[in-house]
């Protein structure tokens, strides 16, 4: 189990890490490192660096790394991010250093503390390496109980395959880890051979060896497949994880006793982590000679397996090294050896479970523990937040009112000083607003009346002139002037009688100019007008000339091109007001008019209705395939 245990952390640490290595091809040295680290102000950043440095007791003592991040936080007032992760460099230099109960501690205290008050790319970080930590330690319900708050806080990095796998629950784990690392069936890609390498893993930990062969077989394939292949991949990563297969395969057969096949797997793997741990930092090298020396053991070459017993790390395998003792010596028939090694395994063996065992109680009463001390300090806060927050709140009412009083007498007495004199102030300005708005409302009036009768007057004029002419074409060009000109005099008219002075109704006005045409023209009796506007609908004056004016040059542009008949002939104006917009839109089922080929040069009536629009801070569209159409919006000023 614990082999696993490491496997899995130090296999999946050099996997994530491969890829970046390789890229960075040791572009920086760990000093370089070391020194970014410092200096770097970004956040993120700096957390990068961080994690590059392999073996911080090179550049400071404990405490002086202690001291250094006292220092640092020192120069924020408050508990923030910045704060939080110079705790998270605390924890991971503990952990560095191998103190992991310690780095734990600090860990639980950290997060208990912090989880709702950071930013949770953060707190994800601290779950990720706590989990780490419990991992080397084996402490599989503390991995549970991380697991289960990386779901609430980063689920897309909460993995809880292995701690299943533990439990003996290997199809669930793979479920889980199928989910976790998006497991693609028949795809063939490096994450889809390491999940079924792992999946093989899952069912030898429930000692279910042959379903653990099928999926290591597969992983094999899968990865000669992927060499061969014309996709982009790694060859660091396929050759390493090819080797951790193989002796994963021949682990099978050490079990099925075909020790000649098991020794061939195991040299594989050797060869493999020959050629890609040269510093000689293989985490297998000790599974691997125990495996190896069982294998001449068993098959009677036992000078050979004492050799590779020999090359054991007594502190790391002292089990191992008990029992295959015991088997060599019994092989070489001397038994009172072979009896002190197969008690002192025995005994060893009974030691290291009554651990394993205690370590689970243990680990299960945290698991209980933990969360009921975060509830207790989360309720202790609350508490005490909330008794703060009355006491901050009834000095605030008592402040505020106090404040209200004493402007309410103040507020009281200069009212009581200056009621009267104001009154007296606004009763004169009162009149004299009367008195200015009565004579504004005559001279409003008498200009108007004035303007409308200049207008009929300038109106007699021109149709006298105009009656004099013989030639139609001119006579045709001052009925037009005369038809505007009488649009800006039914203004006027309107202004007269509503006795408004800046707003009329636009519904009324065009109704008024409609009707000024037809007794102008004719003809415009024989066309059917839809006229849409809102009944109280009321617009400025200024915009009510130029909305008028446009009516008059459309109506009149309809009456002289528009229609070859006198049937069946219809001009619709619609106008509706939307949020302060006015919506305008003429049509008629005319012949209409080809605009690329008319010359707006020459086109006075087209110059005028853009002019005009613009006017009212507004694009005329003008559409002339079915019959015309126009229509644009203006703001209400």
């Amino acid at each position: 189990m614990i082999k696993i245990l490491k496997f899995l952390f130090i296999f999946s640490v050099i996997l994530n890490s491969s890829k970046v290595a390789s890229q960075e091809k040791q572009s920086l040295s760990q000093e370089e490192y070391y020194q970014n680290f410092l200096s770097e102000k970004d956040l993120d950043k700096q957390l990068y660096f961080f994690y590059k440095i392999e073996d911080f007791i090179k550049y400071k003592t404990l405490e002086e790394w202690n001291e250094y991040l006292d220092d640092e936080k020192e120069k924020y007032n408050s508990f923030n991010n910045n704060v939080f992760v110079l705790e998270l460099y605390r924890i991971g230099i503990y952990s560095n250093l191998k103190k992991y109960e310690f780095s734990n501690n600090l860990s639980y205290d950290l997060y208990f503390k912090s989880k709702n008050e950071i930013d949770k790319k953060y707190l994800c970080k601290l779950l990720r390496r706590m989990n780490n930590n419990f991992l080397k330690e084996s402490k599989i319900f503390e991995m549970f109980y991380v697991n289960s708050e990386m779901l609430k806080i980063c689920p897309e990095k909460a993995n809880l395959s292995n701690i299943y796998s533990f439990l003996g629950q290997p199809e669930l784990a793979i479920k889980l880890l199928k989910k976790h690392r998006t497991f693609k069936k028949d795809s063939i890609s490096f994450k889809n051979a390491q999940s079924l390498n792992d999946f093989g893993v899952f069912y030898k930990r429930n000692n279910e060896y042959d379903s653990a062969f099928h999926y290591f077989w597969k992983s094999l394939s899968l990865l000669k497949v992927i060499k061969k292949s014309d996709t982009f991949k790694n060859e660091t990563d396929i050759n390493i994880l090819t080797g951790v297969v193989k002796g994963n395969i021949g682990e099978y057969y050490l079990y099925k006793k075909d020790y000649t096949a098991a020794r061939m797997y195991f040299l594989q793997e050797a060869k493999s982590a020959r050629e890609h741990f040269k510093k000689g930092n293989w985490g297998f090298k000790n599974d691997y000679y125990r495996n190896m020396a069982f294998c001449y053991l068993n098959t009677n070459q036992i000078n050979i397996g004492k050799k590779y017993i020999d090359s054991l790390d007594s502190k790391a395998n002292t089990g191992d090294k008990y029992q295959l003792l015991a088997t060599y010596y019994t092989k070489k028939k001397n038994l009172d050896s072979a009896s002190f090694y197969s008690e002192k395994y025995s005994n060893f063996s009974n030691a290291l479970n009554l651990k394993l065992n205690k370590e689970k109680n243990n680990s299960l009463l945290n698991l209980l523990e933990y969360p009921i001390k975060l509830i207790q300090k989360e309720e202790e806060n609350f508490n005490i937040q909330r008794i703060n927050d009355q006491k901050q709140k009834r000095n605030q009412i008592i402040i505020l009112f106090l404040v209200i009083a004493i402007l309410v007498i103040l507020l009281l007495y200069y009212f009581f000083v200056k009621e009267k004199k104001q009154n007296k102030l606004i009763a004169n300005k009162n009149e004299e607003i009367k008195k200015a708005l009565s004579e504004k409302g005559i001279l409003y009036s008498e200009l108007n009346h004035r303007v409308k009768n200049n207008l009929q007057l300038i109106i007699s004029i021109l149709k006298m002139q105009m009656n004099r002419l013989s030639n139609d074409e001119l006579k045709t060009t001052f009925q037009y002037s005369i038809n505007r000109i009488s649009t800006i005099a039914s203004l006027h008219q309107d202004l007269l009688k509503d006795e408004t002075i800046s707003k009329i109704s636009l519904n009324k006005f065009i109704s008024t100019i409609v009707n000024d045409l037809k007794k102008v023209y004719g003809t415009l009796e024989l066309v059917k007008f839809k006229i849409d506007i809102q009944e109280n609908l009321f617009i400025h004056i200024e915009q009510n000339q130029a909305l008028g004016l446009i009516v008059n040059e459309l109506i009149t542009n309809s009456y002289k091109h528009a229609f070859n008949t006198s049937i069946n002939n219809e001009i619709c104006i619609k106008v509706l007001e939307k949020e302060n917009k006015v919506y305008f839109e003429y049509k008629d089922n005319g012949i209409g008019f080809n605009a690329s080929k008319v010359d707006k040069s020459k086109s006075i009536g087209l110059i005028l209705i853009q002019r005009l629009a613009n006017q009212l801070k507004a694009n005329a569209t003008i559409n002339s395939e079915n019959g015309t159409t126009v229509h644009f919006n203006f703001v209400i000023d």
